[in-house]
């Protein structure tokens, strides 16, 4: 049935149909397509008038007619009038049918394919189609014909599957906090009451959510790793890529502002989509993720997986290194955390008491507090005072000098948006900010003048 504008759908005696449109009603006759909803003619014509005037009463009667019999329609088993006194004004809809669907999304639900039961569609703007995957279709008619005309079903969102009880968690498995953090698990002591330990910052907040890590490099253990701040890559991936392209494109994938986001080597980045496991499980290779590392950061990694050197040797020549890899006090830094696998944290140093250790200020949601001990290994790079992101109640952004037009004001940039590639901009003053908060702002400014 060819559609030219959006359907009409009514329910008669539990049932639904699609309904013609004025012109689209036609006299019923033995060739017509059955079963069809049917009235008795009421326009003008002659057959009208007569109908009016003979069974006035049965004017506003619809009936579902299965077939005609000696020139009689036949209903619910029953032989009625001749066929001649009757129009057809619609026809039944089959469950699960493309029709049948769109009506589904007239009433404000979802459907999907039963081939895809990921892939929802629904109404937009009350006159287009939407997909999950491949956005808008603006004419409603143009989807009822191209698209699949039976095998359609409610879409539902996917029900995780039966984690395990809190009780039940193992030192490797993930935990989500009511601050809404994912952590990893150190150590535990006696069920139910996990004790983990971090590095970069005090645990706080209650466990709301546990679960095991899965395998390794397969889709779902890529997106944990993601949701404990690490990057991933799939060579496998790009791999593909490179055969499509000519040339090997790199592409990481992380978490960043809530949605999953993919950067590659040049730095250029997108939003891939939102932060759920379902849109990510929709796109991932289920196999050959890995961790990405920074090239500081495989070196380093490289560095700890080496042979350890030996114990009796009284001394060991130390590597020479380069100006650029000198740090002083003052210096921020970028540093790994030694507890948590691939948490960062960014701190200035306080102190050098030797060579190989370093005292740093941690400062974060949590407060500020003193680390002693951080080996130099530990640090991953040094930031210029103005990549340092600074927090200020629940915003959080870099800081430049505005001092050259009015004493105690500076900007305050947030990170790169969809909408504000260059981040949004407000000017603070700092009798704004408590003590710790301006004392940061101000020794970076400070800095910032000095650079």
């Amino acid at each position: 049935m060819k559609h030219t504008m959006k359907p009409q759908f009514e329910i008669h005696e539990g049932q639904l149909f699609r309904m013609l449109e004025e012109h689209e009603i036609v006299p019923l006759t033995p060739d017509a397509e059955m079963p069809c909803l049917i009235r008795l003619i009421q326009d003008d014509s002659r057959m009208g008038m007569f109908n009016r005037d003979t069974k006035p009463s049965r004017l506003s009667d619809l009936y579902l007619v299965a077939r005609i019999v000696s020139n009689n329609i036949i209903v619910d088993g029953f032989m009625e009038s001749d066929y001649h006194r009757f129009e057809i004004i619609g026809y039944p809809v089959a469950d699960g049918s493309a029709e049948w669907a769109l009506y589904q999304m007239m009433q404000g639900k979802m459907v999907c394919h039963k081939t895809s039961r990921w892939d929802w569609y629904r109404m937009y703007n009350d006159h287009a189609i939407q997909n999950r995957t491949a956005g808008c279709m603006p004419r409603v008619s143009a989807w009822l014909e191209s698209t699949v005309q039976s095998g359609w079903q409610i879409y539902t969102e996917p029900k995780p599957e039966p984690k395990p009880l809190l009780a039940d968690a193992k030192v490797g498995d993930l935990c989500k906090t009511d601050l809404d953090e994912w952590i990893q698990i150190d150590d535990t002591s006696e069920p139910p009451s996990p004790i983990l330990y971090h590095y970069d910052r005090p645990f706080k907040g209650n466990i709301i959510h546990t679960e095991p890590l899965a395998p390794e490099g397969s889709a779902e253990w890529a997106w944990q790793q993601m949701l404990l701040g690490n990057k991933v890559w799939n060579p496998k991936l790009d791999s593909h890529k490179a055969k499509r392209t000519m040339s090997q494109v790199l592409s990481i994938y992380y978490i960043d502002g809530g949605n999953i986001m993919v950067r590659n080597l040049s730095g250029e980045r997108s939003v891939l989509g939102v932060q759920k496991d379902s849109h990510w499980m929709v796109y991932a290779e289920p196999t050959g993720w890995q961790i990405y590392r920074e090239p500081k950061e495989e070196q380093q990694h490289a560095k700890e997986h080496c042979d350890a050197p030996n114990p009796k040797s009284a001394t060991q020549t130390p590597l020479p290194v380069s100006d650029a890899t000198q740090y002083k006090v003052g210096d921020w830094v970028e540093i790994e955390s030694s507890h948590a696998k691939g948490k960062t944290f960014v701190s200035v140093i306080k102190e050098i008491p030797n060579q190989e250790q370093y005292t740093v200020q941690v400062n974060s949601y949590f407060g500020g507090y003193t680390v002693y001990g951080v080996m130099e290994r530990q640090i991953i790079r040094k930031l210029k005072p103005s990549e340092v992101i600074v927090r200020i109640g629940c915003l959080s952004g870099t800081v430049k000098d505005l001092s050259y037009v009015k004493d105690g004001i500076f900007w305050f940039i947030s990170k790169e948006t969809e909408r504000c590639p260059g981040g949004m901009h407000c000017i603070l003053y700092l009798e704004m900010l408590d003590t710790p908060t301006r004392e940061i702002v101000e020794s970076l400014l400070k800095a910032q003048e000095e650079e």
